[in-house]
């Protein structure tokens, strides 16, 4: 496989924050196109990413020698990209080009082999592995706190979780109807006739404490008859509101202990909260197994922890400083390393959660990751807007 050529142009995420289109064409004359999403809760070791000119002109930079190369797979292309970066971060190239050619290129594979996505993507990495047709979990976000919404909320997002029961349209159809229930709730509660929404599509509105919006979500289930069918998540996203060595949180300064205690009342008074991700700030990951120890039935997830790498996935695995974590394909800049990160969790039969970013496009490529790997969920917002994309996708991948 030959690259002929690599194109691309500045276009705007569901922020309407700039972002890239990126297209590539190979020898075959097939095309593949990927749109990056961004995002605005960033652990510190995320991939770096460069603005659509800079982009332009490392395009530019790079063909040359991608021109001259005749790669095997689509891996051995992810391999060349990341050595000619030669950086820890990306910032040679941009992890957001990285990505973006990574995917785009394997999209022009699948279209070329008149193939899948995913089956491009099983056949390179998943192979030999365990083949079915397991779904995954839905995890949506019912309500946006954090810096996904102006609000007196501490916690980021408030998640329901959505277990693979029923046929994939019927899932997301309950999906929708408990977040449609927790609006009618959020209205007659509130007596606001319009609700804000989040950058995720989530409700954004202030509310008495930080637990609150949990019993909200759980009273929507409730009502609807779907305890059977749904449990509850969040993501703290810790770190962003982190300072000076405490939590501001609910307007007063709180340890790592007192963060513990918070979130082990949470699941005292709501059982069916199931999964917290970053309950800490993402350089405590000694705080991250006190958490585990803490809470041993609940899945302790690591997103700014973990940042889609491979060693520190597997090294807090080992450790047991985490049961599982998200992948987030431009965390970490290619689809080869997005792919081990994946296995590096499994390595340790730990929960995957492959997630969208707060900054999205119409791209639907972690669908097809998920369904190539067989992971155990799928984050992807609020059943709304942009977002019901990649829930339709879902849909058309798991039927």
């Amino acid at each position: 496989m030959r690259i002929k050529d690599i194109s691309c142009i500045e276009v705007f995420d569901s922020r309407g924050e700039p972002t890239i289109n990126v297209s590539v064409k190979i020898d075959s004359g097939f095309v593949g196109i990927s749109e990056v999403p961004s995002g605005k809760s960033r652990g510190k070791d995320e991939a770096s990413v460069v603005s659509f000119l800079q982009a332009k002109k490392n395009i530019k930079k790079l063909m040359p020698s991608l021109r001259s190369k005749n790669f095997s797979s689509i891996k051995s292309l992810d391999e060349f990209l990341i050595d000619f970066d030669g950086t820890k971060d990306k910032h040679i190239l941009g992890g957001n080009l990285m990505i973006g050619i990574s995917l785009a290129t394997a999209k022009a594979v699948a279209n070329s082999e008149k193939k899948e996505l995913w089956e491009v993507i099983r056949n390179t990495y998943f192979k030999g592995g365990k083949i079915g047709t397991r779904r995954p979990m839905i995890f949506s976000n019912i309500i946006n706190g954090g810096v996904h919404a102006q609000t007196d909320l501490s916690i980021q997002e408030y998640i329901a979780v959505a277990y693979p029961f029923d046929n994939p349209a019927q899932m997301v159809s309950r999906i929708i109807s408990v977040y449609r229930e927790v609006g009618n709730i959020l209205k007659k509660n509130t007596g606001l006739k319009r609700l804000t929404i989040g950058d995720e599509g989530g409700y954004a509105i202030d509310f008495k404490d930080n637990e609150a919006p949990l019993k909200i979500i759980n009273q929507a289930i409730k009502n609807l008859h779907f305890e059977k069918r749904f449990a509850l998540a969040i993501d703290a996203a810790a770190s962003e509101f982190f300072k000076d060595g405490k939590y501001d949180f609910e307007g007063k300064k709180k340890t790592k202990d007192e963060m513990l205690n918070i979130y082990s009342s949470y699941t005292r008074d709501i059982p069916s909260l199931i999964s917290i991700e970053d309950p800490l700030d993402e350089e405590d990951y000694l705080g991250f197994g006190e958490a585990c120890l803490k809470l041993p039935k609940i899945w302790i997830i690591g997103d700014d922890l973990t940042t889609t790498s491979y060693s520190k996935i597997d090294s807090y695995m080992k450790n047991k400083y985490i049961t599982g974590a998200i992948i987030k394909p431009n965390q970490i800049g290619t689809l080869f390393e997005t792919c081990e990160a994946i296995k590096a969790v499994k390595k340790y039969n730990g929960n995957v959660i492959i997630s969208h970013r707060s900054g999205e496009t119409v791209d639907t490529a972690i669908i097809h990751i998920a369904k190539a790997s067989m992971i155990d969920a799928l984050k992807i917002g609020a059943p709304a807007r942009e977002r019901l994309i990649k829930f339709n996708e879902y849909i058309r991948l798991f039927s």
